[in-house]
């Protein structure tokens, strides 16, 4: 197989991607001991902080669920608003 052309749009992506920077700063620790019992105030929690650290759309959240035949599908979804009830999109 020919090697393609220099000027071809798709060639070097491998390494520039791999070049860019995934987080500014290292994440915090997880300590699991300290997680609440309700894993809804954890998520309050992390949105708290999240906002505070001026994270861009800290609502945005990605939600995966699995079929009967195990195929996972996924969507982005915005966070509107979180209650004892639950997470609300």
């Amino acid at each position: 197989m020919a090697e393609p052309p220099a000027a071809d749009p798709l060639v070097g992506w491998r390494a520039r991607l791999r070049a860019l920077p995934v987080f500014e700063t290292e994440p915090p620790e997880f300590d699991t001991a300290g997680v609440p019992a309700d894993p809804l105030e954890l998520v309050a929690e992390w949105l708290e902080s999240a906002i505070a650290a001026g994270v861009p759309q800290p609502h945005a959240m990605t939600l995966v669920t699995v079929s009967a035949d195990g195929d996972p599908s996924s969507r982005t979804l915005i966070l509107k608003d979180l209650t004892f009830e639950g997470m609300w999109f």
